[in-house]
């Protein structure tokens, strides 16, 4: 008990960290949820529009369609089709993407189509500080992949309505070319014949050319339509008694993984570096105190720590949410919060791992701030790992941020209180808890390998004195 009272003692006197680290690093989290919510919870959606410019040099169907599709769902801004009025576009940001529409798009769209080839690219410049232009370019290629599976299916009716129209033309001037064999000198006939084979020629390629187009003016209306089913089914917000988690709230508890691994990690290993000190560890163990008495003592220290951070970054969402919280089911915010003491209980693991291994009080400092940000930057706080790419999403796969966020979503996404709707969740909160696990054994496993250097050290030293 004495023990678990001065460690408790340390732990107060660390009125700095704990200035930092918990209060202002939490209100801090709260102005970044507010701050890119803008108040906004999610059964109240507003779309964040980008800015982007089309330059059209095809005047296509096709192309024409791109531009009503990205007018939907963007902001048109008009800029001059010159090189210098594009690089300059670029450079100063004044579009968040940019769309270039070559010349003869359409025809090459359409024939890629129809072979079942690669579709011809359509140039697009993102701007490098928003990922905005990122979405922009994503909505083009679903609406492009719509088309071309709409000029696909419609080929093989427009192949067959230009065959029965060109049967018909060659029916007609067949029979009129026997008609007038009948009355006609044999030079006259073959004029006919002739006359008649050079008017199917044209009016084949003329009939290719009216399909080709009737084709991609179809599929590009029937793609706008696809675009606009899939927009609407999207943003629909399930209506029910209560509204799903709102996106500040949300935002806060991915957040917390920064505050959390810093207060823990800092208070944690600075209380317990105090009892590694050589002074202290000699006075402990020739005082009638069990090895198992310090642990458990230190170990409790620990988790009042811990359970002081959880408890106050919990408390100040509540509190400061509780207008967005209006209406949410009271299951979603308890998750949410035993969620958050999941990654808790890990960052005492880590906090364990650093005074096992004997970090100092800066080292400490540097660990949890660069671990804090890395792992919060995995987890989904700063931008949706989705938008990483493939191998960054597997990167963080590996960390207990990951998870920690994954179980927000699927708690978000869950459409009632039962098993099957909960058990993603569960399930990414006991990877978190297995990620716990797995460093409390590596900091064991480091405590065990310090102690026994130590022991060698300790012995070659009294044989030195012997000896002496």
């Amino acid at each position: 008990m004495n023990i678990f009272k001065t460690a408790c003692r340390i732990l107060l006197k660390q009125r700095t960290y704990i200035l930092i680290y918990v209060v202002l690093l939490g209100f801090m989290g709260v102005f970044v949820a507010t701050g890119n919510t803008h108040g906004v919870s999610s059964d109240d959606f507003v779309q964040d529009r980008a800015d982007v410019a089309v330059i059209d040099r095809d005047g296509s169907a096709l192309a024409g369609g791109i531009s009503e599709t990205l007018a939907e769902r963007s902001n048109m801004v008009e800029v001059d089709g010159t090189e210098r009025a594009l690089q300059d576009a670029v450079a100063q940001g004044t579009t968040d993407c940019l769309v270039i529409v070559p010349e003869g798009y359409g025809e090459a769209f359409v024939e890629a189509a129809r072979a079942g080839e690669e579709l011809p690219r359509v140039q697009t410049v993102a701007s490098f500080d928003r990922t905005s232009g990122y979405e922009v370019e994503n909505q083009l290629q679903m609406y492009l992949a719509c088309a071309a599976v709409h000029v696909a299916l419609d080929a093989d009716g427009a192949e067959g309505d230009a065959a029965g129209v060109l049967a018909d033309d060659a029916g007609d001037v067949l029979a009129g070319g026997v008609a007038d064999a009948g009355s006609a000198t044999a030079t006259d006939a073959g004029n006919v014949a002739g006359a008649g084979d050079a008017a199917d020629a044209g009016g084949a390629a003329a009939s290719d050319a009216d399909v080709a187009d009737d084709v991609l003016a179809a599929a590009t209306a029937a793609a706008l339509d696809d675009m606009r089913t899939e927009t609407a089914a999207s943003y629909a917000v399930e209506e029910g008694e209560a509204s799903p988690l709102p996106d500040d709230f949300l935002l806060y508890n991915r957040w917390q993984t920064y505050p959390i691994l810093c207060a823990v990690g800092v208070l944690v290993s600075v209380t317990m570096a105090g009892f590694n000190r050589t002074d202290v560890r000699r006075r402990n163990l020739s005082a009638p105190v069990s090895s198992l008495s310090l642990s458990l003592g230190l170990a409790a220290a620990g988790v009042v720590c811990a359970l002081i951070t959880w408890g106050w970054l919990s408390a100040q969402g509540l509190v400061v949410f509780s207008g967005s919280l209006s209406g949410t089911e009271a299951w979603r915010v308890a998750l949410c919060i035993a969620d958050s003491l999941a990654f808790v209980l890990f960052a005492l693991a880590f906090g364990f791992l650093l005074a096992q291994a004997g970090a100092s009080e800066m080292t400490a400092n540097a660990a949890s701030n660069i671990t804090g940000l890395v792992l919060s930057f995995l987890g989904g706080s700063w931008m949706d790992v989705s938008l990483m790419g493939g191998g960054m999403e597997v990167v963080a796969r590996f960390t207990p941020s990951y998870w920690h966020g994954q179980a927000l979503v699927n708690i978000a996404q869950a459409d009632a209180l039962t098993w099957e709707a909960l058990a993603p969740a569960v399930i990414a909160m006991g990877m978190v808890l297995l990620f716990a696990a797995a460093l409390f054994a590596v900091a064991l496993a480091v405590g065990r390998i310090r102690l026994g250097n130590a022991g060698v050290k300790g012995a070659a030293a009294a044989k030195t004195v012997a000896t002496v």
